[in-house]
């Protein structure tokens, strides 16, 4: 749902340089990302896996911009150097940060992005379809109704550690609404499941 990777060391947030080289922060989130995606493919075999990118993922390309965008032309019209971070065998990757996901279930269509609002219930009275984001990182279902129909936003929280290093620029963290939690969508709706950790 976006966010795969944090990308501290392009962060606006004030932080350390010493917590990780960017070449470190890569190359352990990349190991964590295998970890992820090989676990879900030997969990569940048959399911189609997409990989959407997020404002945290993006980071190092808007910080290209902001510091020296003569280099944007070298970055886009070199294949892109990143995509290489987002190939994962059997994942299907949504190359762009706002780019939606359509898909059926049931008869009906579920618009997926990361999502770039905050409150609840507004992406999917702009959408007008189903809706599940993880742009906070704190879960919630919100409906919303169109007329005779009921629509609904689910956000999915996140799947990650709030205390590793690189969350240090959440200064409460102890007290953050970030829940480790995923979402499911079934015959009775979309639900927000908790992780015990």
């Amino acid at each position: 749902m976006g966010d795969l990777y944090d990308m501290l060391s392009s962060s606006r947030f004030a932080h350390s340089q010493d917590i990780y080289t960017p070449k470190d922060e890569i190359r352990i989130a990349r190991q964590k990302c295998e970890i992820f995606w090989n676990t879900l493919g030997d969990i569940c075999p048959d399911a189609k896996r997409y990989q959407l990118k997020g404002n945290h993922d993006e980071r190092p390309y808007k910080s290209l911009l902001q510091k020296a965008p003569e280099l944007e032309y070298y970055y886009t019209h070199n294949q892109n150097p990143s995509m290489g971070f987002w190939e994962f065998e059997g994942v299907k990757t949504q190359t762009e940060e706002a780019q939606e996901l359509i898909l059926q279930f049931n008869g009906e269509e579920i618009c997926f992005l990361h999502g770039f609002h905050c409150r609840p219930g507004e992406h999917v009275r702009k959408n007008l379809i189903h809706t599940v984001i993880a742009h906070t990182h704190w879960p919630w279902v919100h409906f919303h109704r169109q007329r005779d129909r009921v629509l609904w936003e689910m956000n999915v929280g996140f799947i990650g550690d709030r205390n590793s290093v690189a969350m240090g620029y959440v200064k409460q963290r102890k007290f953050s609404k970030y829940v480790c939690s995923h979402g499911l969508i079934d015959e009775f709706g979309p639900r927000v499941i908790p992780h015990p950790f």
